[in-house]
């Protein structure tokens, strides 16, 4: 039979589109909302194969308690697991400019079938028209949820089941599907220090190697300090902030050394921003205070799913850290290695069990 779409193409290619909320094919209604599609992410093909019924269950009939047939249904009859790359890898993906995730993934080679019911055998034939042309009308919602290919493979005749007294139908479908996943590779935390041991003849040394990144926890809140000559950017935060979140006090200055009198308080981000990077004139002593960490990572921008890394709290389940990102344009420019923007947690722990990692760069 004849492919009822195909298509393997790059996003780009992708119109923007609208959703349909309702199709006008006759009296019966199908979720068709792509909307409502659940996100492409799986780390395994039973997870992959699960994603494929629940999209493709937004296309089965309304059903209700009271009509005499079987609600329907739609299952897989065939399953083939397929590689996506070398090692099922994707690439590498950089949230909020932190090099902490593997992108992998993988296909499956489907036959689904739906099993439609109606007590009426020109209704169970109807629900089977709506269904391909419900497909149809979703092509675009579907390849962005993966579903790359979809082919009619097979519709039987309708069937007459006396022991309900009912229709019963099937229509048969093979489906291409990528899911895709992020991997941390087993990793508990980032890079934030180096710590380097050094054993003389006198004493031990101890020095911390650090770069444009921090790490705030509720043992360690370290100062994040850039020093110039540079140009800074952009403004980066991955966050695992479960409740109670910390009360900490956050600042953001940008200073010099023997700077003299309180910096200029800025009331918003963005305000801070043209401050310190206006043409002619910046600010050099100038600061915006975030009176918890609460106000500081509602003042950026939420960028990209949640990633897992680790169990820093310990409670048995992976946590989940919340990538933000601040463009800061013009870039902030840093004239001198007497100049400084600073990123300061009050107390130099947080009070609550949390992981900030923050970093500027250029």
């Amino acid at each position: 039979m004849a492919s009822l779409f195909s298509f393997l193409r790059s996003e780009g290619d992708l119109p923007e589109g609208s959703n349909s909320d309702d199709l006008p094919l006759g009296e019966l209604e199908f979720h068709t909302a792509g909307s409502e599609f659940p996100p492409n992410n799986a780390s395994t093909p039973a997870e992959a194969l699960a994603l494929i019924i629940e999209i493709l269950s937004h296309f089965l009939p309304d059903h209700d308690d009271s009509d005499p047939w079987p609600a329907p249904t739609v299952a897989a009859i065939e399953v083939n697991p397929q590689p996506l790359a070398i090692g099922n890898r994707r690439g590498t993906n950089n949230p909020a400019s932190f090099s902490a995730v593997a992108l992998t993934g993988g296909r499956l080679n489907a036959v689904i079938r739906f099993q439609l019911w109606h007590s009426d055998m020109g209704e169970v034939d109807a629900q089977t028209g709506i269904l391909q042309t419900a497909l149809l009308e979703q092509t675009d919602e579907l390849w962005r949820a993966g579903v790359l290919r979809l082919n009619a493979v097979g519709s039987a005749p309708a069937e007459h089941v006396p022991s309900l007294d009912v229709w019963r139908k099937t229509a048969d479908y093979r489906l291409l599907y990528e899911y895709h996943h992020q991997d941390t590779e087993g990793a508990h935390s980032l890079i934030a220090r180096i710590p380097i041991h050094a054993h003389t003849d006198q004493e031990d040394e101890l020095t911390l190697v650090t770069d444009e990144m921090t790490r705030w926890d509720n043992e360690t809140a370290p100062t994040l300090t850039l020093r110039g000559p540079q140009l800074i950017r952009r403004l980066s935060v991955l966050a695992f902030t479960p409740a109670p979140t910390p009360g900490n006090t956050i600042t953001l200055r940008r200073t010099f050394d023997g700077a003299i009198g309180d910096p200029i308080n800025f009331a918003t981000l963005p305000d801070f921003f043209s401050g310190i990077t206006a043409a002619g004139d910046p600010v050099r002593h100038g600061e915006i205070v975030f009176a918890t960490v609460t106000d500081f990572l509602d003042a950026l921008t939420p960028i990209g799913s949640p990633l897992a890394l680790g169990d820093w709290d310990e409670d048995l389940i992976p946590d989940l850290y919340q990538p933000y990102l601040v463009a800061i344009s013009p870039p902030l420019h840093l004239f001198n290695v007497a100049e400084r923007l600073d990123l300061i947690c009050e107390g130099d722990i947080f009070d609550a069990s949390a992981v900030v990692y923050a970093q500027a760069k250029r």
